[in-house]
């Protein structure tokens, strides 16, 4: 699924958001600081994960949803997702973007950022899949959308609480607040294991679906 994207600017965290031309609505995130990783405790930590402390020195906005296929298709004229899996639907206007690339991303901020009038965060994106990736360079003076760097994108998901699940959330109460592998999807697929609770969705959820 594509990420939410992301406004880089002077402050723009302070505020309380911002919605463009195309009515992507986006969340106004303060500077701040967090630890980073996962401690060697933790079920499924990847080596990776080191703990470390960051800080943000600048505030940024972040889409409230992750980007549609109706906003998707509407900016690059076709959708890639994904039909169906296993006989369910996976297409819908209201429903995430999936099946797209880093590349396919990075086209889509550019071009998102053309219709709402602001400069395009990325160049050399013409030769990003030849490439693979290497071609692609972040203008840091541009107003335009662009992918969240791996610390923006785990300080806005922790939102100042710790643990393996955005938010703190735990597996008790995931449903409440996000589309995970439940009883429904393990009911509905016949998958072995999954969260023990009930979101009531086996397959995609439209965006804004659960509460923040």
């Amino acid at each position: 699924v594509a990420s939410s994207s992301v406004r880089a600017g002077a402050d723009a965290g302070a505020g309380p958001g911002w919605t463009g031309r195309s009515g992507y609505a986006m969340v106004g995130i303060a500077s701040g600081s967090f630890t980073m990783g996962s401690p060697t405790s933790e079920s499924g930590r990847g080596d990776d994960e080191v703990e470390h402390r960051v800080t943000l020195t600048t505030g940024f906005l972040m889409g409230k949803t992750e980007v549609t296929q109706g906003l998707w298709q509407s900016v690059m004229g076709s959708n890639p997702s994904e039909k169906d899996y296993e006989g369910m639907s996976l297409v819908g206007d209201t429903l995430p973007v999936q099946n797209v690339s880093w590349c396919d991303s990075v086209a889509f901020a550019n071009a998102l950022s053309a219709r709402d009038g602001l400069s395009p965060a990325y160049s050399g994106v013409d030769q990003c899949e030849t490439s693979k990736g290497t071609s692609v360079d972040w203008d840091r003076s541009s107003d335009g959308y662009r992918l969240p760097t791996e610390a923006e994108w785990e300080y806005a998901a922790r939102a100042g609480a710790a643990g393996p699940y955005a938010g703190g959330v735990s597996e008790a109460n995931a449903c409440g607040v996000a589309n995970v592998h439940d009883r429904t999807a393990t009911s509905k697929f016949s998958w072995s294991t999954g969260f023990s609770c009930d979101d009531g969705v086996a397959g995609l959820a439209p965006v804004g679906t659960f509460s923040a």
